[in-house]
């Protein structure tokens, strides 16, 4: 088992060695395109009113139906 583990860092060492610093990919990096800037949108001025129930007929203390 120790002689794999050797080999296998070997095998990684002599990879590393080789390759080096170089690019990933090559060519020049492709340039973005900046995105459209988008208007902020108005303000809601729309009031919408809540009705409350004052009485409920609902009994929470008796048994489920």
């Amino acid at each position: 088992m120790g002689r794999g583990l050797g080999s296998l860092v070997a095998c990684l060492a002599l990879l590393v060695a080789t390759t080096g610093c170089q690019q990933l990919y090559g060519g020049k990096p492709e340039k973005l395109k900046t995105p459209d800037k988008k208007k902020k949108p108005p303000d809601a001025v729309e009031t919408t009113s809540v009705k409350y129930v004052e009485e409920c007929g609902a009994n929470f203390r008796g048994e489920p139906v």
